[in-house]
């Protein structure tokens, strides 16, 4: 089996050099995704609450970058066997048997993992170096993070690497090694017309998943950004799992048009594309990936931006000064809030002081943003929206939930809710209010003194200030600029000014998203251009066989454009279906308005993108390839 497995992998260079490409990059991937991790927990074992950011950046990263890489192994591994089906069933025909077979794509697997891994592992390590640089001048993490790694971030991509191989490779090749040898001739010329009954149901399954998770779990703010990530990822599993059944279906209609509009060339593309689903559906899966997972993130995130945006002018909205506060302790925050206070034609002043605290659900955790809220006067500064209850006289044990924490956990006024503090206390409060406006605030509103017990690094970051009106106000207004002289650091704003300073912070985490999704993308861009450099150069002796037959070489070239017209159509089609459905859920969640596309200049681009990486990938090996084929038939003729 190892000599044979040799053999192959050395005959059928082509194919296995995009295997071997895509192996390189998703194991590479997963690991500087993994060293990064790690580095992030490790340093939060340091420095605590500081990386926080890091880990969530990292996190989702990885989520991201990892979800991709398997797919695309796992779909590059499967499309390269299944471009080998004819000599697979030649084999049967001499008298292989189907362990044989599995035994031998095993082994070809494993070899091509181990040689991927040698080149992988240093790459992995300089991405990890490469990334935590650009997070860093970002300005996503600390500037003190540092890239540190043991083992585990290696065991965990060549396990992931492994696994996903060998079971990508067991499951293409149960369709050869199933093949009966007096039916094998048969089947290296004819696609079978019947679709696979179990990869019919499991991708009805996943489709329920997929129902389910964005009909039944909570979809707004934040979770619901992570929720839609989910939720698309399971789609796509579908798409995968029935793209042969959806080429013959909704690709005969494409293919139709193809016909149509390109007379013989355009049937010739036609006739192939009916005739090879399984192949084709493995070519448009990559773009629908492409389009639909980077349409989703960057959509919804632009979305969850504008309305955090706009739920932040809403809550100051009746401020007139903004106090931005950077004091190197809790008590110099609250010796100048004190100073603020006593002004005349001051009327009343809101502070605020955010911690992290754990709410727990069964055996789970989860962490929210609180915010310990002081105010002084006759009522808050901060319009949050209030739902029920109150949220002025919060005592002791009193405290404030959003209306987003209410509806995940079930709470109403009155429940008496368990939280974990930063000290690791157990804390019981009673809810007394239920707010809305909590995207950029925290979901849960608790008193100061409170924090203060449990959280002493805390510090007051803003305070909220609106004046009296006539003489006193004007007074008030200037004191205020002489007390912000006698601290370091100290920020006085107007609303306006405040916005500004919130959509900046904003647009650093718009920033971050954009270079996650980007190197995602980038990965997701090559195993485009791999996957129909693979498809095309195996197809050279289809091509001999055409030019024999009197087909010239321009012709040959326009049933190639005509064939990625289809794929192109069917993947920018599925892509846009699977965004549509993932952020109109997600949208409806929000606010109860349907938007399909959050920003149709953002997916516009995002879809230009996509058509003319998928062109430029079929182009260059169409061209390439029909050049071997006839330069081929020509030294043969002479």
């Amino acid at each position: 089996m190892i000599r044979l497995a040799v053999a192959t992998l050395r005959d059928r260079r082509s194919v296995f050099i995009g295997t071997f490409v895509a192996s390189l990059l998703a194991i590479s991937l997963i690991t500087s995704c993994s060293i990064l991790m790690e580095s992030a927990i490790r340093g939060s074992q340091t420095d605590g609450e500081s990386y926080t950011g890091a880990i969530a950046v990292f996190g989702t990263m990885g989520g991201i970058s990892t979800f991709a890489a398997i797919f695309v192994i796992a779909g590059t591994v499967i499309f390269s066997v299944q471009l080998r089906l004819r000599e697979l069933a030649l084999l049967r025909t001499i008298g292989a048997v189907s362990a044989q077979l599995r035994r031998m794509i095993a082994v070809e697997m494993l070899m091509l993992f181990l040689a991927s891994a040698v080149f992988a592992f240093p790459l992995g390590i300089g991405l990890a170096h490469l990334f935590g640089k650009s997070f860093r001048e970002l300005g996503a993490i600390p500037e003190t993070f540092t890239i540190v790694y043991g083992p585990l971030p290696f065991l965990i991509a060549a396990s992931a690497g492994l696994i996903v191989t060998q079971i990508a490779g067991w499951i293409a090749s149960r369709k050869a090694a199933r093949i009966p040898p007096v039916q094998a001739l048969n089947e290296t010329v004819h696609e079978p017309s019947r679709f696979g009954l179990v990869s019919f149901l499991l991708g009805v399954i996943f489709s329920a998943g997929a129902a389910a998770v964005l009909a039944f779990t909570p979809m707004k703010g934040g979770v619901g950004v992570g929720m839609s990530f989910i939720g698309c990822s399971l789609l796509l599993i579908a798409t995968a799992l029935l793209g042969p059944l959806l080429v013959r279906t909704v690709g005969r209609i494409v293919s139709g048009i193809a016909q149509l509009l390109g007379g013989v060339t355009g049937t010739m593309a036609a006739a192939n594309i009916r005739s090879q689903s399984s192949n084709v559906a493995s070519a448009f899966v990559p773009l629908t990936l492409l389009l639909a997972l980077n349409g989703t993130m960057l959509l919804t995130s632009t979305l969850l931006n504008e309305q955090t945006a706009e739920q932040h002018q809403q809550r100051i909205a009746a401020a007139d000064h903004v106090l931005s506060l950077q004091g190197e302790s809790s008590r110099f925050s609250t010796e100048l809030i004190k100073q603020v206070e006593q002004l005349q034609g001051v009327s009343s002043v809101t502070s605020v002081r955010p911690t992290r605290i754990k709410v727990y659900e069964e055996e789970d955790e989860e962490n929210y943003t609180a915010q310990g809220l002081t105010t002084i006067g006759t009522s808050h500064v901060l319009d949050l929206s209030l739902e029920e209850g109150d949220l002025l006289n919060l005592e002791s044990d009193g405290i404030a939930i959003s209306v987003d924490l209410a509806n995940q956990q079930g709470w109403t006024i009155g429940d008496v809710v368990e939280f974990e503090m930063a000290d690791s206390t157990r804390f019981q409060g009673k809810i007394k209010g239920i707010y809305n406006r909590s995207l950029g605030f925290g979901d849960v509103i608790m008193p100061e003194q409170l924090i203060i017990r449990h959280d002493p690094a805390s510090m007051v970051v803003n305070a909220y200030i609106t004046f009296e009106s006539g003489e006193d106000a004007e007074r008030a207004a200037r004191e205020l600029q002489q007390i912000a002289k006698q601290w370091i650091d100290l920020s006085v704003l107007t609303p306006q000014e405040s916005e500004q300073f919130f959509d900046e912070e904003l647009a650093t985490q718009k920033a971050a998203l954009y270079m996650m999704l980007s190197i995602s993308a980038l990965f997701m861009a090559i195993a485009v251009i791999n996957t129909f450099a693979i498809a095309t150069s195996a197809r050279i002796s289809e091509l001999r066989d055409l030019w024999l037959a009197g087909a010239t070489p321009a012709q040959l070239h326009r049933i190639l454009a005509w064939e990625t017209f289809v794929i192109l159509t069917l993947g920018l089609l599925m892509g846009s279906v699977i965004t549509g459905i993932v952020v109109g859920k997600f949208s409806l969640s929000q606010d109860g308005v349907l938007r399909l596309i959050v920003d149709p200049y953002l997916f516009g681009a995002l879809v230009t993108g996509t058509v003319l990486l998928g062109w430029f990938a079929s182009v260059v090996p169409a061209r390439l390839t029909v050049k071997a084929a006839c330069k081929f038939i020509s030294t043969t003729k002479v």
